[in-house]
């Protein structure tokens, strides 16, 4: 009723045709009632028509949602909102499916830093002209990319019918689509992705030994698919390219493909494959990780010994070539060895005199210093 008066207060006011120049106050305070009015009433109904997470949690609790309902089931359940904003850490359980294909839902968005997760055979069904955009930093996610997860755009069709006689796979193995994670900028829709994708990609894994990091990947098909861009990040957010890597032809053939970073990062690092088509369409492999390693470090044990038969040098690490010098404490060179391989760490310094000793090791491109007393 509120509205209609508005409307109506506005077409007087319009047919009157008013001036400003002419205007007397108390028309000039109604113009600016009625403007105020209107901006409220655009405002409340988009607030009306959107749904936003409010904490971490599962889609399908009240708890997890700031709009009073459960965005689910459509006009089952009387939901008939048309955006739904995915700012918190969102998951679909193990096994369930969230149908909102009779619903008014027209854009899903995932906003920057946020993810919506989808654990193993969770399905998420929309209207057929819906769209899911994944803002830059948001990220779709399965726990299990091999289980039967589905995103599907499709009008709601016969009960108990095949979801894709009426509807568009869009992300999911269920699908036989891309089913690792998608990360923004990024938009899905019925028309941005097909049921077969360019690379069958059968594993992407990396291998840290403390130089480098080698990265692994293996297809299993390559259709219209022309090169891999390498990316690496420090937050998982915000992805870099560290090289192109040609793909190999287009046929049903297993391929290998390798590439090291000669230059990792301390701290935990990501990696994902950006997978291009002769058509420019790309697509995202799951991100790797690795985990922070500890420094490389070397000593001689024991600290304190009368043998000089029985010393051992440990190493955190495996060597190709390690020299190790004795000095006296008086700076005097008494003794080097040289080892090639850590597969006999044994030293004899049975030509030592007894007396404290200063040793530097020297592994591969680190050098340690340390102590030891031969009584």
């Amino acid at each position: 009723m509120l509205w209609k008066k508005i409307d109506i207060l506005l077409s007087i006011l319009l047919t009157e045709n008013i001036s400003f120049g002419t205007m007397t106050s108390a028309k000039y305070k109604i113009v600016l009632i009625s403007a105020s009015l209107l901006i409220l009433s655009h405002y409340a109904r988009s607030q009306s028509n959107t749904c936003n997470s409010s904490q971490n949690g599962n889609w399908n609790t009240l708890s997890s949602w700031g709009c009073g309902s459960i965005p689910k089931d459509g006009a089952l359940s009387g939901w008939s909102r048309e955006y739904i904003y995915i700012n918190h850490e969102i998951y679909i359980a193990d096994n369930a499916t969230i149908d909102l294909r009779d619903s008014e839902v027209i854009e899903l968005v995932i906003t920057s830093g946020h993810t919506l997760t989808f654990r193993p055979n969770a399905k998420l069904l929309l209207p057929e002209n819906a769209q899911i955009t994944i803002q830059n930093g948001g990220t779709i996610h399965a726990e299990d990319a091999n289980s039967d997860n589905l995103i599907l755009m499709g009008n709601s069709g016969i009960a108990g019918t095949d979801l894709f006689s009426s509807g568009t796979g869009v992300w999911g193995e269920s699908c036989g689509c891309y089913s690792g994670d998608v990360t923004g900028p990024k938009t899905l829709d019925k028309f941005t992705s097909a049921s077969t994708l360019p690379v069958a990609l059968l594993y992407f894994n990396a291998e840290s030994n403390h130089t480098k990091v080698q990265l692994k990947w293996e297809t299993e098909r390559e259709t219209n698919f022309n090169y891999f861009e390498v990316e690496r990040s420090s937050d998982n957010m915000y992805f870099s390219k560290l090289t192109t890597v040609q793909g190999m032809g287009n046929d049903h053939l297993p391929k290998k493909y390798y590439y090291n970073d000669l230059t990792p990062s301390e701290g935990y690092t990501y990696y994902r494959l950006k997978m291009i088509d002769f058509d420019e369409k790309y697509y995202y492999s799951p991100v790797v990780t690795i985990s922070p390693t500890l420094s490389p470090s070397a000593y001689i044990y024991p600290k304190i010994n009368k043998s000089t038969d029985q010393w051992m040098l440990y190493t955190s690490h495996e060597f190709k070539n390690a020299t190790i010098h004795f000095m006296q404490m008086n700076g005097k060179l008494t003794k080097t060895l040289f080892l090639h391989s850590n597969q006999n760490n044994t030293l004899s310094l049975h030509e030592l005199q007894p007396g404290m000793y200063t040793v530097t090791i020297s592994i591969d491109n680190h050098q340690f210093t340390d102590k030891i007393i031969i009584q």
